[in-house]
């Protein structure tokens, strides 16, 4: 199970990315940015491609947050089974 965390991990990671580069990139049809970078105050609304962008952030958020559960959830259960399974108490020297 924690062999996926990576894969999750690199797609979020990608997905993160290409938000960052879009919506830092004026929308078309502006002059320019404002004092702080943004795009200017003559654009219009988010594109498409940015509410597929900020919905795929979201899922992958969300996907990255339910594999890492999982996983760590995996991993106690393998930790925390022999202690369930009624081991043995004491030294095990029969006393």
């Amino acid at each position: 199970m924690g062999e996926t965390l990576g894969w999750v991990m690199i797609a979020a990671t990608i997905v993160a990315w290409a938000a960052w580069w879009f919506f830092r990139r004026p929308a078309p049809g502006t002059v320019g940015t404002d004092s702080s970078g943004g795009a200017s105050s003559g654009s219009s609304g988010p594109s498409g491609v940015q509410r597929a962008l900020a919905v795929l952030c979201v899922v992958a958020a969300v996907g990255v947050s339910i594999d890492v559960v999982l996983v760590g959830h995996s991993g106690a259960k393998s930790v925390w089974s022999d202690v369930a399974a009624g081991a043995p108490r004491g030294g095990g020297d029969g006393d």
